[in-house]
């Protein structure tokens, strides 16, 4: 068969189990893709790999340098698991088969950005590698789970530790090349200010406090009731909420902080947000009634709607600006490196 078209079915399943996945798959897709895909599933068997015997295919050479089918299945198998999880039927062979090609696709780059390193003499020094090992171990609940995710993944702690280093070691040539060609001038941030001016508002905001008392039999509400009355009488609002809320924001006596309209549940707390945008600051509200319970409110203070002046989002600014033309250079930079490079992909 022509190696064009075994090549275009080739997905990096490992063992049976996933060919066993894909013979299930078969009977949810039309004839021709059933085909196509019982020609890839015969070759899986056909293939040494499968028998257990020595084989990986390149899958992409870079300068020289080749990517291998193992080596793009080991980064794959977690995305390929997650996917299981989710997808079936054609819908997953979609998904398995878009992430390969955009996995490869970050391999080849991966590849060109340590070609540079090498020409540079680029190393990472060992504290901040450790620091990074650290950073990854702690994403997991003990050393011993991150162990076995390692060996899930086939792969040992110093295979790991140096695949860490070598991508340490790119981002840092990545980010000199972006230092050296980004530039935020104070111009650029005043542009993009009154350019977005719509986007720099605050909205009108209430600081609330809530007595909460959920919903049950009569002396539920004879409580709210009580408890309303003594409000009405001077007693505070803070202990009040202390001695009798049953709501999350008790030992803080009420405190909800500020919000902004839109912020509460519209089906469950859309009374009390009415009633929090319709009394005065200083004032409380009567009982409010909802699914949840009742709720006797007091609106501590109001912030009107207000321009936000740019020296309070100039930091903001800068980091937004500065992403999009890192993410700009990055890409320039990978693609002036792919044109000066020999890529093939098999």
């Amino acid at each position: 068969m022509n190696a064009k078209w075994t090549n275009m079915f080739f997905v990096p399943f490992r063992g049976y189990k996933k060919i066993l996945f894909v013979l299930q798959m078969i009977s949810e897709t039309n004839w021709l893709r059933t085909a196509c895909i019982a020609i890839f599933v015969l070759l899986s068997l056909a293939c040494p790999a499968a028998h257990g015997e020595p084989f990986d295919k390149i899958v992409a050479d870079v300068n020289g340098e080749v990517i291998t089918h193992s080596e793009l299945e080991d980064v794959l198998e977690p995305l390929y698991r997650k996917y299981e999880d989710v997808y079936s039927g054609p819908k997953l062979f979609e998904k398995l088969q878009a992430a390969r090609w955009s996995m490869l696709n970050q391999l080849i780059e991966e590849k060109l950005i340590l070609q540079e390193v090498k020409k540079k003499e680029l190393e990472i020094g060992e504290e901040a590698l450790m620091k990074r090992m650290e950073e990854v171990e702690s994403r997991f609940s003990s050393r011993e789970e991150f162990q076995r995710e390692l060996a899930r993944s086939d792969m040992t702690l110093d295979e790991f530790r140096e695949r860490e280093r070598e991508r340490l070691t790119a981002y840092s040539l990545l980010m000199e090349e972006i230092s050296r060609r980004v530039m935020i001038t104070p111009q650029s941030v005043i542009s993009h200010y009154n350019a977005h001016r719509d986007e720099f508002v605050e909205p009108e905001k209430v600081h609330l406090f809530q007595i909460f008392i959920k919903k049950g039999d009569d002396e539920k509400l004879k409580l709210a009731e009580e408890v309303l009355d003594r409000l009405d009488g001077g007693d505070d609002f803070k202990e009040l909420a202390r001695a009798y809320s049953d709501g999350p924001e008790k030992a803080t006596g009420g405190d909800w902080g500020f919000i902004e309209r839109g912020y509460l549940n519209p089906d469950t707390m859309g009374k009390v947000e009415e009633a929090a945008f319709g009394i005065e600051a200083g004032s409380h509200s009567g009982i409010v009634e909802t699914p949840l319970g009742y709720h006797i409110i007091v609106v501590d203070a109001v912030r009107k709607e207000r321009a936000v002046p740019i020296s309070e989002v100039w930091n903001q600014i800068e980091r937004r600006l500065g992403q999009a033309e890192a993410e700009k250079v990055r890409a320039e930079w990978i693609s002036e490196l792919r044109k000066k490079a020999y890529i093939s992909v098999k």
